[in-house]
């Protein structure tokens, strides 16, 4: 209750504009149209250690709005030039050379040159906050927009290295750069409210063009705060926890995006004893069997927590490496959910029940060890939870413990803990699996070493040809005898991809966004110059109705909105005519119901759309939360001339799929507008013979439109 209590008080905090959701946040452009936004990127969006790239910042993604890179990773593993206008590699693979553009300036007037990226790189190298920069051995400027970074060896994965570094001008870094950064981005920051909000607004010499939003306001609040700020419509672009994935939220359209970012496990993979020079613990007398190792890998049941835990906005993870990834052994698939194959691994090694009490033993040592999740991370708890009830019916005891990020940290080398991975290129591979990487950091904090594999990934590394570096990531993972993958020494437990969730105001359009990297919350803002309001408050206005949508009684009010605009407010007609219509933003875009003084995105009494043209396209579902024991009285009512066609949710419409009815008949009609057919031509919107009235469910429709 006293969650509850804090969870309001924080939300109205936020509401009364504690957050700065006033005329600062939302002012709009002389001409009508929006030109700002709020935006919630999730709760591990605010750097804290500053917004600096040589400290750390956007290193994950390689996306920080205020600084622009030399070049990029596409989501199809294609690189993109940004400030670089050429780009090459010598034959031996020990030179990068890049021409940089010669007309971008940094946000405060300067141009930025060859000086500031030798700057970049040699800074980052010196903080050691970025990896990857060890074996530069020279950076030679030769020119005022032109580069020379040399290596001490061939590095396959230096290219990605560089997609990940934000360049730093090298005379505006002073001071506290991390809260007042500059370059060459696509905002400058304003202000920046540690632990509450950052505002940002355009950089108006940006290279790309002046960016379409003036200002943003990104807000760093707890979850709970959050959802409620962006029910209210405090938020304009949401990124949406998995919690609240399937609750509705007013005036909203609902946008998944595939990633490559994962929830896994570290697992220890050499026996106890070993302390590093850090004084920290090393290894686990449990999880160092391979086995072990196997068994949780076979045994777990990936598809459950996606299901249950993500809400279906998910796919399980068998490994670190994707399936549509250019380097993906094919030979390392296996099924999960196999307790009698996990079971059988085990007895093959010697792990027997030799007490009755459900864990396997060998040697005296019990099958039992701890699971660590971090006491801010309820989704991982959560996850946690799961995995020691699936483990447990391999033989398995994983025990719980929610601790202190700093314990966790602490414990590392030596305990199983939860945490979030995944990026697109191969470099994680070197991170998580290379021996010499044992200890250092968070990379292969389970000190797993393979001379095998090390010379796998060694020859990936030194090679200069991308099939043939492929084909040694893919050896790394299963060559036949050994390797990291499952089928080897399961290194690893990977658990489940990650869909990034967002919800965004309608009329907020943010362009084509592909297959995502691994990230902290910016990858989504890689095109963020390109983000704008697509339609004008003031263009709606009421229309006279077309013929076809003339209703029965004279005098109905009926509003009709050009395609791309949304209504303010929605005019119900009485029973069995029209209330207002519109056309959607385009040709299969997603239809959302509406409510009686609603906008899209929520309805009380199951309204429908009126689609391209003035047809209707299809009909919907009722919003599920809180209508759960009425669900199927009114899918049976919605069936009933729609030849068998079930309900819809506005946004998750199969492309093409329409709702049925009798051609030039309605569908079915309810209280406050019409289920119409979709023919090939405009609909009489009268009733007619065969249509199929829905009676009123008062369970499903509250007396108030809140």
């Amino acid at each position: 209750m006293i969650l509850g209590r804090l969870t309001t008080v924080l939300a109205a905090a936020a509401l009364a504009g504690l957050f700065m959701f006033g005329p600062a946040a939302t002012a709009s452009a002389q001409d009508g149209k929006k030109d700002d936004l709020v935006a919630y990127l999730g709760t591990r969006s605010e750097a804290r250690m500053g917004f600096d790239p040589l400290h750390g910042y956007a290193n994950v993604d390689g996306v920080s709005i205020f600084h622009s890179n030399l070049i990029r990773l596409n989501s199809d593993m294609t690189i993109e030039l940004e400030l670089a206008k050429e780009f090459s590699v010598s034959d031996d693979g020990l030179s990068y050379r890049f021409v940089l553009r010669d007309d971008v300036k940094c946000s405060d007037g300067e141009l930025l040159t060859a000086k500031d990226v030798a700057f970049t790189f040699n800074k980052s190298k010196e903080s050691g906050y970025v990896g990857g920069l060890e074996e530069i051995s020279e950076i030679e400027v030769t020119g005022d927009f032109e580069i020379v970074i040399r290596l001490e060896k061939p590095n396959s994965l230096f290219v990605y290295t560089v997609c990940r570094l934000p360049i730093v001008p090298e005379h505006a870094y002073v001071g506290d750069y991390g809260r007042n950064p500059v370059g060459s981005g696509p905002y400058v920051m304003v202000n920046w409210d540690k632990g509450q909000q950052m505002i940002v607004e355009r950089n108006p010499l940006y290279f790309k063009g002046v960016p379409k939003l003036r200002r943003i306001t990104f807000l760093f609040l707890a979850e709970e705060a959050a959802f409620e700020a962006a029910k209210s419509g405090q938020i304009d672009f949401y990124d949406t926890p998995y919690t609240y994935a399937r609750l509705d939220i007013p005036g909203t359209r609902f946008l998944t995006l595939d990633s490559v970012g994962k929830f896994c496990a570290s697992v220890p993979d050499v026996p106890s004893g070993g302390v590093n020079e850090n004084g920290m613990k090393i290894g686990n007398d449990v999880t160092a069997n391979r086995a072990i190792r196997q068994a949780m890998n076979y045994g777990i049941n990936r598809a459950e927590m996606v299901k249950g835990l993500m809400y279906g906005f998910g796919a399980p993870a068998y490994g670190l490496i994707d399936k549509q990834m250019p380097y993906y052994n094919p030979e390392t698939d296996y099924a999960d959910n196999d307790v009698e194959r996990a079971k059988a691994v085990l007895a093959a090694d010697g792990w027997v029940d030799t007490n009755g009490d459900g864990i396997v033993e060998k040697d005296g040592v019990k099958a039992e060890f701890p699971l660590l999740v971090n006491t801010k991370d309820k989704l991982l708890q959560s996850f946690g939870m799961l995995i020691c009830e699936q483990l447990k019916r391999t033989g398995i005891n994983a025990v719980l413990e929610v601790k202190s990020w700093e314990e966790i940290d602490s414990r590392r080398h030596s305990d199983v803990w939860l945490l979030n991975w995944g990026s697109l290129e191969p470099i994680n591979t070197f991170y998580l699996y290379y021996g010499p990487n044992k200890g250092n950091g968070f990379y292969n904090s389970g000190y797993y070493d393979n001379p095998v594999v090390n010379a796998y990934i060694e020859k990936a590394l030194s090679s200069t040809d991308e099939d043939e570096a492929n084909e040694y990531w893919k050896k790394a993972q299963w060559d036949g005898e050994t390797g990291f993958s499952v089928r080897g020494d399961a290194a690893w437990l990977m658990l489940v991809n990650k869909q990034y969730l967002y919800h965004l105001k309608d009329g907020l359009d943010i362009g084509e966004l592909g297959f995502q990297n691994g990230t902290m919350g910016w990858i989504v803002c890689r095109n963020i110059h390109e983000w704008e309001w697509k339609w004008r408050h003031a263009e709606v206005r009421p229309q006279k109705a077309p013929a076809h949508v003339r209703p029965a009684v004279p005098g109905v009010p009926h509003l009709v909105f050009r395609r791309g605009q949304l209504p303010h407010r929605h005019a119900p007609g009485p029973a069995g005519h029209l209330g207002d219509v519109h056309e959607p933003r385009a040709e299969g875009a997603d239809h959302r119901l509406l409510g009686p003084g609603q906008a899209p995105g929520r309805t009380l009494h199951g309204l429908v759309h009126v689609g391209h043209k003035g047809r209707l396209r299809d009909f919907h579902d009722l919003p599920s939360a809180g209508m759960e024991p009425h669900q199927d009285e009114f899918r049976q009512h919605l069936r009933a001339d729609a030849s068998g066609v079930g309900p819809l949710r506005g946004d998750r419409i199969p492309p093409g799929h329409r709702g049925g009815g009798i051609p030039g008949q309605l569908a079915g009609q309810d209280d406050h507008g019409l289920l119409h057919d979709p023919g090939v031509e405009p609909q009489v919107l009268a009733r007619s013979p065969g249509a199929h009235v829905l009676r009123r469910l008062p369970a499903l429709v509250p007396d108030r439109d809140d």
